[in-house]
């Protein structure tokens, strides 16, 4: 289309104008395409852009506030442009994976630890896109299996893809060199009832009472011909003390889900309340997430249709969008897409100057 219209313009002049007339509209649209339209209802209403339908519905975890632009990060620097962090946040994820990985000389990271899939997952809470993977449901750890005693319940959920993890990590055999060292927890003696309890003290940062080596594919059970197994140890690694995002891993579950759109009986039938192992479309979260969360309570915000219209009623008068389920799975940077663009633009403005 964009050679047609180039053809058109250009008349009879040389094909190679015509191209490159048609690849500077190309990289103008691709520019455009970070506008925002507003699309009004039949009111005169518009989506307020910054309500949220949930806590967290659009703000990022470890703030509180939108993702932004932040000053200089080092460790997770890919999220420069825009994050959901802030520097001090990025040097604890720096400190505690280098803790994490920190098993003798002969097994240093080579090169840059940055690109570490650990690493990676340890920026989650950086992430500008980390509200999106959130899921507004308490997570129970025995949605995995009944001995999952290690995670204890959690107001809300994360979202991880399982095409990812399986790709990235696959059977887990990448540890078994050297292991991985993990916190262990704080632990304290209380007096109940006349007999002496232990307790685990919260609050305290992680390797501040210890740690241990472990070997995950000894640890857990990653066998890739048993589907099932596989997904529950994949969930029991991603909720092992001190092996997640940190500050995300005591606020959040993770959730290992398949990239694929939920039907309503997945829903239905799910094991726990919400928490199909797929990803929600809008008019499901619309529906769910109205009767069983918020119920009665709920007042002075409707979510948003897919035509934008918002009836005057008893959920009031703005409303608040809300988007399909997505899952986190380490992808590039919205900013470094955003930068790409930029510089396509300014490329392609300079050729056309010089030859069109």
């Amino acid at each position: 289309m964009a050679f047609q219209f180039a053809s058109a313009v250009l008349g009879s002049q040389p094909l190679r104008r015509k191209k490159i007339l048609a690849f500077c509209l190309v990289a103008l649209l691709l520019q455009s395409s970070k506008c925002k339209s507003v699309v009004l209802d039949d009111d005169g209403l518009n989506p307020d852009e910054d309500l949220e339908a949930y806590d967290g519905h659009k703000t990022c975890s470890i703030t509180g506030h939108p993702p932004r632009k932040p000053r200089a990060l080092t460790f997770c620097n890919r999220f420069n442009d825009n994050a959901c962090c802030i520097p001090g946040i990025d040097v604890d994820d720096h400190v505690y994976f280098m803790e994490m990985m920190d098993n003798g000389i002969s097994c240093r990271i080579r090169g840059d630890v940055r690109r570490h899939p650990i690493a990676r997952m340890y920026c989650m809470n950086c992430d500008p896109n980390q509200p999106k993977y959130v899921r507004p449901v308490e997570y129970d750890p025995s949605i995995i299996n009944d001995d999952a005693e290690d995670t204890d319940e959690r107001d809300s959920t994360l979202l991880v893809c399982r095409g990812y993890m399986k790709e990235t990590f696959g059977d887990f055999t990448m540890f078994d060199d050297c292991g991985m060292l993990v916190s262990e927890p704080c632990l304290g003696l209380v007096l109940d009832d006349g007999d002496i309890e232990e307790i685990v003290i919260d609050d305290r940062d992680r390797y501040t009472c210890g740690d241990e080596y472990i070997v995950p594919s000894s640890e857990f059970d990653f066998d890739l011909d048993d589907e099932e197994e596989y997904d529950e140890s994949l969930e029991l690694f991603l909720n092992f003390r001190s092996l997640n995002s940190p500050e995300l891993d005591v606020r959040f579950g993770f959730r290992v889900v398949y990239e694929d759109d939920c039907e309503d009986d997945d829903i239905e039938n799910a094991d726990h309340p919400l928490q199909p192992s797929c990803l929600m479309t809008f008019e499901q979260r619309n529906f769910e997430f109205r009767v069983n969360l918020t119920g009665e309570e709920w007042g002075g915000v409707a979510y948003c249709e897919d035509d934008d219209n918002v009836d005057d009623d008893e959920y009031g008068a703005k409303c608040a969008r809300i988007e399909p389920e997505t899952c986190y799975k380490a992808a590039r940077s919205s900013g470094s897409l955003e930068f790409a663009a930029s510089v396509l633009v300014a490329f392609s403005s300079v050729i056309a100057i010089f030859v069109v």
